[in-house]
Parts: C-alpha cells; sequence; structure tokens
C-alpha cells in the first residue's frame, strides 16, 4: 500500500498574510518593506538584497507533523511518502491513500483542499484528514465543512490533541471497513507519549536544517487575552529522557547539519529544573546547534540565564504585552516590569538575544498605555521587538470585562470604552516608530517564523541581528518619507483650496485676488 503524507495546506508565505489583510490594519502593513507590490519580511529581504531572485519562497519550513505522522505508521510493508506541500502538478494516482493535515495551512486552503478531493475521487484515492483546520470548520463553518465531507473517500479526524486514533483510522482502510459515517470524534485523545523525532525512515529531501519540538503541552498559565488554554484544555510534561532521545535522534540521523532548533512549547521555564536539565544534556552531547525558546517573565533566574547561555541559545522571546501595570492585572499577567529589566540586562549580558512581544489594543488601553509601554521599551532595551494588535477572542471567559468596557462593533469595527480599532492600530504605529535602540520585527511576522531560516543558512547570531536591524531602519526610513510626503501634498492640497476659496470670495465682490 502507498501512502502519501501531506504536511501542510496553502503556500505558507508573508505575502499570504498579506493578501488576508483587512482594511483596518492596511496603515500596519505599510511599515512592511515592500518589492513590486509585494511585503517582504526579513527572510525575503535577506535574499533579494543578496541577488536571489526568488527570493519569495513558500517552503522555508519542513513540516515535523509529517515525519511524526511517518514514524506513527510506518512498518516494513508500507510504502510512504511525505510531501511537505503541494502544488497543481501533484499526482494524486501515484498513491493508494492521503493523509492530509490542517494544522499548518494559510491562504485559499479549502479551494486547494477540495481540487484534492476532487482529484481524489477521480482516481478512487482513500484519504484521512485531520488537524486544527479541518476542526475550526466543523465548529464554525459547517456548510464548508459538510462540503469538504462531501467530496471525501475516507475519514475526517476531530480531535484536540495526539496521533493514536490515526492508526484506528487507518487500519479501518486498510481493512476495506464500510462505514456510513466519515467523520471520527476523538475527544480522549490525550495521549502524553512522546512522538518518534527519528529520520531513519524519511527520505533525505524532508531531513530538516531547522526544526520544533515540544516538551510539553498545553499551558498552565490563563492570560486574559490568549484563547490557547481553551484549544489546548490540559497540560503535561513529556518524559525528560524521551526529550533527549528525541533530540539525539534528530542531530544524528539528519543528512543535513541541524543549525536551529526551537522549542515550540508555550512556555519553556514553566519548571526550571527540567530547563536546566536539557541545558545540561545539551551542551554534554557538545550539539553544534543553536536554539531559542519563549520564557515566562516572572519565572527567570540566574542559574536559568547562565544555563540558557551556556548551551548554545541564540534567543528567548518573552511576553510582555504592555508597559502599563493596570493593564498587566487586566491582562492576567501580573510580571513585575522593574524586575524583568534587569533579566532582560542579564540574559543580553549572558549573550542571550532577547525578543519581547507586545500586544495593543486590549481592554484599559489609551494614549497613557502606550507611553508606558514605549518608556518600558526604551528603559529595558531589548533587542528586539514583535507588535500584535489585539482582537476579541474568549468572550464567553471574560464576558465581564467585554461588558465593562462595553464592546461592541460599528461599522464592522471593533470598539470598546477605552480605545477603537483604528486607534490600536495607530497605537501600534507609534510604538513601531519610536526613538529607540530595540530593532521591532515586520509587521504581522514572528521571530520564530524567520531566524531559525536564517539561522539555516549558517548565518551567526550577531549577522542575523544586524539582517533585523538593516530591515527595520529602512522600514522607518521609507515610513518617515511617505509621512513627510503625505504633509507636504496635505499642505499642497490646503494651499489650492486657500487659493480657490480666495479666487471665489474676489469673484463674488467683482474684484480680482
Amino acid at each position: 500500500m502507498k501512502i502519501c503524507i501531506i504536511s501542510s495546506i496553502g503556500k505558507q508565505t508573508y505575502q499570504g498574510k498579506y493578501l488576508e489583510r483587512n482594511e483596518e490594519t492596511s496603515s500596519f502593513w505599510d511599515l512592511a518593506l515592500f518589492n513590486n507590490g509585494q511585503p517582504l519580511d526579513v527572510v525575503d529581504y535577506y535574499l533579494s538584497t543578496n541577488g536571489n531572485k526568488d527570493f519569495i519562497n513558500p517552503n522555508r519550513h519542513i513540516y515535523t507533523n509529517g515525519i511524526l505522522l511517518a514514524n506513527r505508521l510506518y512498518d516494513e510493508k508500507t510504502d510512504i511518502t511525505i510531501q511537505n506541500s503541494i502544488n497543481d502538478n501533484f499526482l494524486v494516482q501515484k498513491f493508494d491513500v492521503l493523509i492530509i493535515s490542517t494544522n499548518y495551512i494559510t491562504t485559499g486552503w479549502v479551494l486547494v483542499l477540495k481540487k484534492l478531493l476532487e482529484k481524489c475521487r477521480i482516481h478512487k484515492v482513500k484519504c484521512i484528514i485531520g488537524g486544527i483546520g479541518i476542526k475550526k470548520l466543523f465548529q464554525k463553518e459547517r456548510i464548508v465543512f459538510n462540503e469538504i465531507s462531501g467530496l471525501l473517500d475516507g475519514y475526517i479526524l476531530i480531535a484536540d490533541s495526539g496521533l493514536s486514533a490515526l492508526i484506528d483510522t487507518f487500519n479501518r482502510i486498510k481493512n476495506n471497513r464500510k462505514d456510513n459515517e466519515k467523520v471520527v470524534f476523538c475527544d480522549d485523545l490525550y495521549d502524553f507519549k512522546h512522538e518518534d523525532y527519528s529520520l531513519r525512515h524519511i527520505d533525505s529531501s524532508i531531513h530538516p536544517k531547522h526544526t520544533a519540538l515540544i516538551t510539553q503541552t498545553g499551558c498552565v498559565y490563563d492570560c486574559a487575552f490568549c484563547s490557547y488554554k481553551e484549544k489546548n484544555k490540559f497540560h503535561q510534561f513529556f518524559n525528560i529522557q524521551e526529550i533527549k532521545m528525541a533530540i539525539d535522534e534528530l542531530v544524528k540521523t539528519n543528512v543535513n547539519t541541524l543549525y536551529h532548533l526551537r522549542f515550540a512549547d508555550e512556555t519553556f521555564n514553566v519548571d526550571n529544573s527540567r530547563v536546566i536539565e536539557l541545558c545540561n544534556f545539551i551542551k554534554k552531547q557538545n550539539y553544534s546547534f543553536r536554539w531559542s525558546c519563549f520564557l515566562r517573565a516572572n519565572n527567570i533566574t540566574d542559574e536559568l540565564i547562565y544555563s540558557l547561555s551556556n548551551s548554545g541559545c541564540d534567543f528567548v522571546s518573552i511576553g510582555v504585552e504592555s508597559g502599563s501595570r493596570y493593564l498587566q492585572k487586566l491582562m492576567n499577567k501580573n510580571i513585575d516590569l522593574d524586575n524583568l529589566k534587569i533579566d532582560i540586562k542579564k540574559l543580553r549580558d549572558a549573550g542571550i538575544i532577547v525578543n519581547v512581544s507586545l500586544l495593543v489594543g486590549f481592554f484599559g488601553e489609551n494614549e497613557s498605555t502606550v507611553e508606558e509601554t514605549i518608556k518600558f521599551i526604551a528603559e529595558s532595551k531589548p533587542d528586539l521587538a514583535r507588535i500584535n494588535l489585539w482582537y476579541p477572542a474568549r468572550i464567553d471567559k471574560n464576558k465581564a470585562l467585554f461588558d465593562e468596557y462595553n464592546f461592541r462593533y460599528s461599522n464592522g469595527k471593533w470598539i470598546h470604552n477605552t480605545t477603537t480599532q483604528e486607534k490600536a492600530v495607530a497605537f501600534a504605529r507609534k510604538i513601531y516608530l519610536m526613538d529607540s535602540d530595540t530593532i521591532f520585527v515586520p509587521p504581522f511576522s514572528s521571530i520564530f517564523d524567520q531566524w531559525p531560516v536564517l539561522s539555516s543558512y549558517g548565518l551567526s547570531k550577531n549577522e542575523i541581528v544586524n539582517i533585523f536591524r538593516n530591515y527595520y531602519i529602512q522600514a522607518k526610513q521609507f515610513a518617515n518619507q511617505n509621512s513627510n510626503l503625505k504633509f507636504w501634498l496635505c499642505q499642497e492640497k490646503c494651499v489650492r483650496f486657500l487659493k480657490k476659496f480666495m479666487s471665489q470670495c474676489f469673484s463674488n465682490l467683482g474684484g480680482t485676488p
């Protein structure tokens, strides 16, 4: 039996995000650099400035979900191919079964999936579809979900987590079992066995030069703005010995050099003793890769900083969200901002690049809280920063906040008592253009989508920081030039209006200006 695992649907590009933008965010998008009308993130910028004509590359990442699925299904009698993503030339007729993940999706993925299923029906290829994307369709867009189900010869897995049900579902097809129901619900999939990251049975074209690994599922924290807690209801650590084995497999069974490993936990340092043990393991094994992670601000210690630095950590990202203590409380973050300033300096002194993540527009946001955030950035001096625009989520969970701040929509735009969607975008622009040594990453981009890719080109930590810096300097220059141009155009328009007005006045008086 020939199986093809499809790891992602749709082209994962910065330009795809731009195509999905809404009118309200356009002025924030304007802070990106553009080439022939296409926005560039830092990877696009680096490639274009180095003479690469095909600098917009949708296949930057090798998605590990395909590797994990393949290892779950592997046996000597099964012929498994992993397709990182697909295009119009993909030949479905080469396979008996397609296993399609919708964990990594982007612009137009539903249309791509429908076309794929139509081809599968013609060539009588069975399909299993799972992942976050299809689950969201089931929950929120049932008409679209039913259209996909109607095209499908196979099964759809609706699950929260885990891969255990995949084996049972695959065996249904393998044993030619006849079912009336195409949808398989897997409510008890919290299988906390760590997955097999070995590349022994994986084609060398899928061996990653940078990749991601998780050491735990879920999140122990409950930030008021974040919906991750609802999507991942349980928190569980994986066995640390299995994590060490996974790291070893990713390095030693890889035909390529692994340049960067991202620990993709929502919060890596929930338990510092585990992190320090992993750092010591990485140091002892003398791996050549660099790595990165998310840190919780209130759980940073001197011992942790030393361990990170001593084991090759390139950068950490810390969710600060706001420099306002009032907003910290509303968001249920409760970061000690004064201590964090000290910890950021310690991290930087230890040679670790610090990225902070900011959230603009939450309940209570106003001109004063934005100034507090600007002041925090100026005083704490992180190397990099990312600005996120708040969007309404967790309405049921935070109903009291939504009611207290009179949240509502007007002409399709959200409003609450302290700010509006339009003002939030203006606040984001103001922070981005502040006078500071901190480098802001391009709008609507993530450092985790860019740094590992640049690292995989063999670039050093300092070289990567300089690329981000050069991008930001140019972006600010263009923004200021455009601002000046708009000012002078406005002035010119005013002068023309005054001339016309004065001419009309003199004409009415029977004279000439």
